[in-house]
Formats: C-alpha cells, structure tokens, sequence
C-alpha cells in the first residue's frame, strides 16, 4: 500500500504551506506468503527503488532475511522525504521520525514494526516534483553526508552490503 502524506502549518484559517511531505509504501511479508507470491515478484512492478530495497532485504531462498523482519512484522519503505530549505533544523524531520508509527496508525490503521530507508539527496524541480540532485552538484557529497547522519542520529542503522538503513 502507498501512502503519501504532506506537512501543512496553517499561519492563519486562510493561509497554509507546504512545510514537507513524505511518501512511502508500508506491507506484510505475510500478506504475500499466503498466496505464494514474495516480495520479488511484487517489487518488479514498483519501480527501480523499491526493486532495489526488496533485493537488498531478501535472501537466496527468496524469503526476507531473518535479521532484517519477520513475516509477520509490517514494514514501511520511506521512498522520499522531503523538508523544505527554510524548515530544515527545527526538528520537524525528526519530529516525523519519532512519530511515524502514530501519523500510519492514524491515516492507514496500521501498526509498524519496521522502517527502510533508501537516503537519497533531493531538491523540488520546477514543477514543484521532487527530484533526485544531480550528479554534477558540487556539494552533493556533502548533502548527503548530512543527510546520512539524520538519519543515524534519528535510530537508523545501515544494512551491511546494501545502501538503506533501518530502525530496528
């Protein structure tokens, strides 16, 4: 299931602004098992991401490799996250983080067991649309050395011979 969710601040009744947003995909590992189907087959049709995420997490047997999930624990997929310039180091990505399981319980009815992530630098294009930042950006390296270190500092750990990282 894919859900997106963006960060409203309203200044008055009248007036409101994007802060943020962030979009992911959240599953069971049973909801596929019971049909025969893994999280291979459904990650073909999902895009090079999420293809990604599901080779890095499964095993050679095909099943999901024990020390990341179990096949009863729900996992979300955070595929972007974004916060706008002027918000950022005031705790709301943080903030988000810390209360993800409560904001998916609230607008799916879910409850999480684990959280994926894929840090990727991005910027908001000219329509509006995230994008990933280009490779001929100068400070790209250091954009995403801040970017990694959000994310250890908010309880993710790397996943060994994969680019994501988990909270646990």
């Amino acid at each position: 299931i894919e859900t997106e969710v963006r960060f409203l601040y309203s200044l008055s009744e009248e007036e409101k602004m994007q802060i943020g947003s962030i979009k992911g995909r959240f599953f069971t590992l049973m909801d596929f098992t019971r049909f025969g189907i893994t999280l291979s087959d459904v990650a073909d049709c999902r895009g090079w991401d999420f293809e990604a995420m599901a080779s890095a997490i499964v095993g050679k047997d095909g099943n999901i490799k024990p020390e990341i999930a179990d096949e009863d624990d729900t996992i979300v997929y955070i595929e972007d996250f974004y916060i706008n310039k002027q918000f950022r180091n005031c705790g709301i990505g943080s903030y988000i983080i810390d209360n993800l399981e409560d904001i998916l319980y609230y607008y799916a009815n879910t409850v999480i067991n684990k959280i994926i992530v894929l840090p990727q630098p991005r910027v908001v294009n000219k329509s509006k649309g995230l994008q990933n930042i280009s490779e001929k950006n100068k400070k790209k390296d250091l954009i995403m050395k801040k970017l990694i270190s959000f994310y250890e500092e908010n309880g993710f750990e790397f996943i060994k011979n994969t680019k994501l990282y988990i909270i646990i």
